[in-house]
């Protein structure tokens, strides 16, 4: 899907810069590409990265949860970011 993959890009791209305008774009293309293929594990893992940085931690925890369940590979990226996520932000591991 070429307009999934644009999307992805742009997110990639966007969450790049750092800024806060950066992150509201990167957050907005990850959202699309969901909503474009919902069984993307590696949008769902962005997409969590970017509300990790935010702050928004239970959209994170969701997000990376998420992506465990639905890659088949059982996505070691998910893995890793909810276990950083636990350890420093929750306290919880």
């Amino acid at each position: 899907m070429p307009a999934l993959l644009a999307w992805f890009e742009i997110g990639v791209s966007e969450a790049g810069k750092g800024t806060e305008r950066g992150y509201d774009a990167a957050a907005e293309a990850y959202s699309r590409c969901i909503g474009l293929d919902p069984s993307n594990s590696t949008a769902h893992v962005c997409f969590g990265a970017v509300c990790n940085v935010r702050g928004d931690f239970d959209a994170a925890e969701k997000l990376y949860r998420l992506a465990i369940e639905l890659s088949e590979e059982r996505d070691a990226m998910a893995y890793n970011n909810l276990g950083a996520l636990l350890k420093h932000a929750r306290k919880d591991f």
